[in-house]
């Protein structure tokens, strides 16, 4: 885990879903909106204003957008429910 606490995260991208899931995600190290990244990323995913969970173990082997990573969060979060 790093040193910064999850609540502290600023999310660099905000996905509000047609089911009322918001997914907010940043990249661990810094990222841009636009441009797609390797690595490790932040997430916190909410739903009815509720967090649902928390964590930085989202890890992508192939570049991704910050969307791309929300889709994929809300899917593995939505089949998990």
């Amino acid at each position: 885990m790093s040193s910064k606490s999850l609540e502290d995260i600023a999310p660099e991208f905000v996905k509000l879903f047609d089911d009322g899931t918001v997914v907010m995600v940043a990249k661990i190290g810094g990222g841009t909106v636009g441009k797609s990244y390797d690595g490790s990323w932040w997430y916190n995913v909410y739903s009815s204003g509720e967090i649902l969970s928390r964590g930085e173990d989202y890890h992508s082997g192939t570049p991704q957008p910050h969307w791309l990573v929300a889709r994929f969060i809300h899917e593995y979060f939505m089949e998990e429910l």
